[in-house]
């Protein structure tokens, strides 16, 4: 899987957190993550350790959503369980929504790349449309 610029891409969205995953069989391995400057290196930390091996069955995970469709999932803290999955971590990363964006090659998914952003400028079309356009895909 092609490996991009994530501290770039997480600096040009303003993101919180950006992570990049690989898709290995039945799983996806976390490849890359990059954070905000004051994101507490205990919640970078723990995050690395909880998705360095995700199994695909963990749909709570809007990572996981994303790989197992192919398509962009969106996850909002408010409307997800502050105790498990994509509303937990985003709380921790002081973040209202994620988006994940699968990585399609020759129409397989091999991998995804997640953003955590606050509530901004840009839509969640938009930043759609970035991530493709950074991971150079037409999908």
């Amino acid at each position: 899987m092609m490996l991009l610029d994530a501290d770039h891409l997480r600096q040009v969205l303003d993101a919180r957190a950006l992570g990049v995953w690989e898709r290995q069989e039945g799983d996806l391995v976390l490849l890359r993550f990059c954070s905000a400057e004051d994101l507490s290196s205990e919640v970078a930390l723990a995050f690395e350790h909880a998705t360095c091996r995700v199994s695909l069955n963990s749909t709570e995970l809007g990572i996981v959503v994303a790989a197992v469709t192919g398509e962009p999932r969106v996850s909002v803290a408010s409307e997800l369980s502050p105790d498990e999955g994509s509303g937990l971590w985003l709380r921790r990363f002081a973040a209202d929504r994620s988006v994940a964006m699968p990585v399609v090659d020759e129409g397989l998914v091999t991998g995804v790349v997640s953003v955590a952003l606050r509530d901004g400028e840009r839509s969640d079309d938009e930043v759609i449309a970035l991530l493709r356009g950074f991971l150079g895909s037409s999908d």
